[in-house]
C-alpha cells in the first residue's frame, strides 16, 4: 500500500512539475509579445497623434488581435494555477491520510494483547495451576 501511495504522490508531483513548466514557457511568452507590442505602439504613434496609413490600421488590428490573445493565455495560466494548486492539495491530504492510516494500523498492532501469553504474574500463576491440575499434577510440586 505505500509503495503505491508513493508511486502516486510521485506521479503527481511529476505532473506538476510539468504544468509548472509549462506554465513558466507561456509566462515568458506572453511577456515577449507584450514587449512587441509596446514597441509597436510606440514605433506607430510616438506623440499620440492619429495616422490613417493603411499599415497603422493593419498594426493596430494585429496588435488587438495579440491582446486578446495575451488575454486568454493569462486566463489559461490561471486556470493551470488553480489546477496545479489543487492537485498539491490532493497530494497532501492524500499523503496525511497515508500517514494517518500507516500510524493507527501500527498502534492496532502494538495494543492488541498477546493471546498465548498471560499479561501479569498472578495470570501466570493461575495458567500454571490450570495446567498442571489438566496434567494430574498437585499444586505443591509446582514450586
Amino acid at each position: 500500500i505505500n509503495a503505491e501511495y508513493g508511486e502516486a504522490i510521485n506521479s503527481l508531483k511529476d505532473i506538476i512539475k510539468k504544468k509548472d513548466d509549462e506554465i513558466k514557457t507561456q509566462e515568458e511568452k506572453y511577456k515577449r509579445f507584450l514587449g512587441k507590442a509596446k514597441q509597436v505602439i510606440k514605433a506607430i504613434d510616438p506623440k499620440g497623434a492619429q495616422s490613417p496609413s493603411p499599415d497603422t490600421a493593419a498594426l493596430r488590428k494585429q496588435l488587438a488581435e495579440k491582446e486578446r490573445a495575451l488575454m486568454r493565455m493569462e486566463e489559461e495560466a490561471e486556470r493551470l494555477k488553480t489546477a496545479r494548486e489543487r492537485e498539491e492539495r490532493m497530494v497532501l491530504s492524500a499523503w496525511y491520510e497515508m500517514g494517518m492510516h500507516v500510524h493507527k494500523k501500527g498502534l492496532e498492532e502494538r495494543l492488541q494483547p498477546q493471546v498465548n501469553s498471560p499479561r501479569s504474574l498472578m495470570s501466570q500463576k493461575r495458567s500454571d495451576l490450570r495446567r498442571s491440575t489438566v496434567s494430574g499434577k498437585s499444586p505443591s510440586t509446582l514450586r
